[in-house]
């Protein structure tokens, strides 16, 4: 017996035997292996993508091009008034701003969509509990293309206020964004399977990411404020930072990136196994 099949044979049958015996849980082999196949299929991300696109802008003039050009204009706009206010000269704020702005955006969008989209019934009530990951893939697929889009906003303003980045720093910021995708999209996984089962999930994820706005270092820098606690024992700070450090402070930490993709590893798993666990009682849950 190959090595492959014994740890298949002890995961799908000793392992699951055990675990369903101590916690009344079972993995479902084919929830699993078919979402797992959805999941890393590029065509799907790629179609969604598209039709997303064109139900949102596909009447429009300029398209997809509204997304950055309404960022932008935010960008500019508050950038310069608060620049003002906490009295940090445009060229040094408006590169930050911009883009803490794009990544909270972002990150909530994808918070609030993964968390609230199994919370009530919907067009899912009649789909294959093993392809219910496709409106995950959706959510995902939707949101990382107006993210590419909301890019261009980030370059713009660092062309203009005249930021300069080295080559090393873009390749860092470029591995630190797909960290960030990843542990979103994982968090996201996790989120509307909680949300699947108690419909109160959307809101608290709704208001606990309001008062977070307040505490994340988006609006304001971390070296602006005298009390450093606010951010240090605030995770989405360092979440950010995966992509702000090599930008905006030209700082690569190969440490952090590490421990980082140790955390993504962690996130997926956890999010994998629960998906596998509970995906196939969402429809039950849900009526």
């Amino acid at each position: 017996m190959s090595v492959y099949r014994f740890i298949k044979e002890i995961f799908n049958v000793q392992l699951n035997d055990i675990f369903h015996k101590r916690s009344g849980l079972r993995f479902n082999r084919e929830t699993l292996t078919t979402s797992i196949r959805e999941l890393i299929d590029l065509k799907n991300y790629f179609r969604f993508a598209h039709n997303e696109m064109m139900n949102m802008f596909g009447r429009t003039t300029l398209g997809a091009f509204w997304q950055p050009i309404t960022t932008g204009v935010i960008v500019m706009g508050v950038g310069f008034i608060f620049g003002a206010l906490f009295n940090i000269s445009s060229k040094e704020y408006i590169p930050y701003f911009a883009t803490s702005l794009v990544l909270w955006q972002y990150f909530t969008t994808n918070m609030n969509e993964f968390s609230g989209k199994f919370s009530r019934p919907g067009e899912y009530q009649h789909i294959p509990y093993s392809k219910l990951i496709l409106f995950l893939v959706n959510i995902f697929a939707k949101n990382s293309y107006i993210l590419l889009l909301n890019l261009s906003v980030i370059i713009i303003t660092f062309l203009i206020t005249g930021h300069n980045v080295s080559i090393l720093n873009c390749l860092g910021a470029g591995f630190g964004l797909i960290l960030f995708t990843l542990i979103i999209y994982g968090l996201g996984i996790i989120l509307s399977v909680f949300g699947s089962r108690f419909s109160d999930v959307p809101n608290v994820v709704q208001n606990s990411l309001q008062i977070m706005f307040y505490i994340t270092p988006v609006m304001w820098k971390p070296e602006t404020i005298s009390h450093a606690w606010v951010y240090e024992f605030n995770p989405l700070y360092y979440l950010f930072s995966l992509v702000r450090q090599p930008l905006i402070y030209h700082d690569f930490l190969p440490t952090f990136y590490i421990l980082s993709v140790s955390f993504t590893f962690l996130v997926w798993v956890i999010a994998v196994l629960l998906w596998s666990m509970f995906a196939w009682r969402i429809n039950y849950h849900t009526k």
